[in-house]
């Protein structure tokens, strides 16, 4: 015979399984970037950098073929003829002192195509919060809804009696009857 298989607890399992992969990808999705005018950028906040492919590939020459050529830091300043952007190079020392290291690099500006501006975004930061909660809600959910969970208002299930009425049973193993000739010593 079959084991029955309860619908009911497939579809919240899928749902969780939703809840948590929306949360996963919105978690980095509270801020976008916005193209911006460079009088505009203060010096510390937060940018991307987008250039041209042969700028990119003097910056990067390690970087995928494929790779997006942009930049992400933070804005140091600019002169007449480039900008400076404080980059993070810390991902290649990871586990060392060096995984928070970050280098200044000045970039042409006829190499720039545009400057884009980190900006919280509503939007996103309300559906991530929504994803949070509707992780919460359905582990929550389901914690107390487990089978071993005492019902409300309800007794809990007795032990599970051993031999005689004693609760010496290990793993099918009767304790308390194997160490009852010892008893008499």
């Amino acid at each position: 015979m079959k084991p029955s298989i309860d619908i009911g607890a497939r579809r919240a399992h899928r749902r969780g399984v939703a809840f948590i992969a929306i949360a996963a990808a919105a978690g980095p999705a509270c801020y976008s970037y916005h193209p911006a005018e460079l009088a505009h950028v203060q010096p510390g906040e937060q940018v991307r950098v987008v250039l041209e492919d042969a700028g990119y590939r003097r910056i990067a020459p390690a970087a995928a073929a494929d790779a997006e050529p942009r930049l992400e830091g933070r804005f140091q300043g600019a002169t007449a003829d480039s900008l400076a952007l404080s980059i993070w190079i810390g991902q290649a020392y990871r586990g060392t002192p060096f995984q928070t290291a970050h280098q200044t690099v000045q970039l042409p500006r006829d190499e720039v195509i545009r400057i884009e501006r980190r900006e919280i975004s509503t939007l996103r930061t309300a559906l991530t919060a929504a994803g949070v909660v509707g992780v919460l809600a359905y582990l929550i959910a389901n914690i107390t809804s487990s089978p071993e969970a005492p019902i409300p208002g309800g007794e809990p299930p007795p032990p599970p009696p051993g031999p005689g009425g004693e609760g010496g049973m290990i793993g099918g193993f009767d304790l308390i009857g194997a160490l009852r000739p010892l008893q008499g010593r």
